[in-house]
This record gives C-alpha cells, structure tokens and sequence, in this order.
C-alpha cells in the first residue's frame, strides 16, 4: 500500500506536536528531579558545620531545638507529630525504683522515667532531592527530611547497628 508524503506527515505531525509542546513547557517550569539521595553522617563530626553554644553535639542541639518547640519531629513508624516536650523520654520505658528511709523503716516506691541520651543519637541521615534547572542549567539539592539515628546495642553493649530515632520535614 503506497501512501502520499503528506499523509505520512499528517500521521506523526500530532506525536511531534505534543512531545515539542510537553518539552517546551517543562523548558518554563525549570526543575526537573534528577534523583533522591540520603546522606549519612556522624553526629560527632559534624560540630564544625554550626557553633552551638553550650550544647557538646548536634545531636544534643536538635533535641534541644525541638523540645524549645523551633523543630517539629515525627515517628518514623506512625508519622505522628511527638510532643515538644516529651521529645528526651519519647519511645523511652519508664523504671520503678525503690526508695528505704532507714529512720522511718519505710520503703517508698517511684516511677522514673527514661531519657535518651543524646550521645547515642551518634548517626545523622539527611534526605535531599537533586534537581537540574534546564533555564539556568544549574544542578541543586533540596533537603526534605532529616533522621536521627539512635544505636542499638546487643544485650553485652556491642553496638549491632541504628533506629531512626525521629524525623524531621523541611
């Protein structure tokens, strides 16, 4: 079956419209996602990046900055806002413990709660999202979560790896 040249041009003239179209208006949008990462970092080799004054790590200047109410965390599991104030005793048990008073002869029982330690927060995951700017045809990153990462250590303190401790959106 023979067909003409301008029946072969009306054939594909809409495909090519669309994609010249589709790649003309992604040209005024800008940013295309070119991949997600994730960085991992040590808690205690980041004290150069910011001066934090009073605090010993940036683990301890999070925690410190969400429970002052600056930083909004989330369970990793639920996605559950956690509570400002409860951010040192969040996912923590609580303990009795047993209290005698030798000259009443009494023993008195209280229920303590359980804090994280911030230095066990030793573990720092970033996620970003990198985009290419076809305008400027510049390559950039946005970060859109931060992790804490808490050790988990076997029943004889050997450290068997990390938990996400908490999230925190940007």
């Amino acid at each position: 079956m023979l067909r003409c040249r301008s029946c072969t041009m009306k054939t594909y003239m809409l495909p090519v419209l669309l994609v010249f179209t589709c790649a003309v208006s992604f040209a005024q949008a800008g940013d295309m996602l070119i991949k997600k990462d994730t960085l991992l970092l040590k808690a205690d080799e980041c004290n150069w990046y910011f001066t934090a004054p009073g605090k010993t790590s940036v683990s301890e200047f999070i925690l410190s900055n969400i429970n002052a109410g600056n930083l909004k965390a989330y369970d990793d599991m639920s996605n559950e806002l956690i509570p400002a104030n409860k951010i040192y005793t969040w996912k923590k048990g609580a303990d009795t413990v047993a209290n005698y008073d030798a000259d009443a002869g009494k023993t008195t029982y209280k229920i303590v709660q359980r804090q994280i330690d911030p230095q066990q927060l030793s573990r720092i995951r970033i996620i970003q999202d990198w985009y290419f700017n076809s305008v400027t045809g510049k390559l950039f990153s946005k970060i859109t979560g931060i992790e804490l990462l808490q050790e988990v250590n076997n029943p004889m303190g050997i450290l068997i790896g990390y938990k996400i401790f908490c999230r925190i959106y940007y």
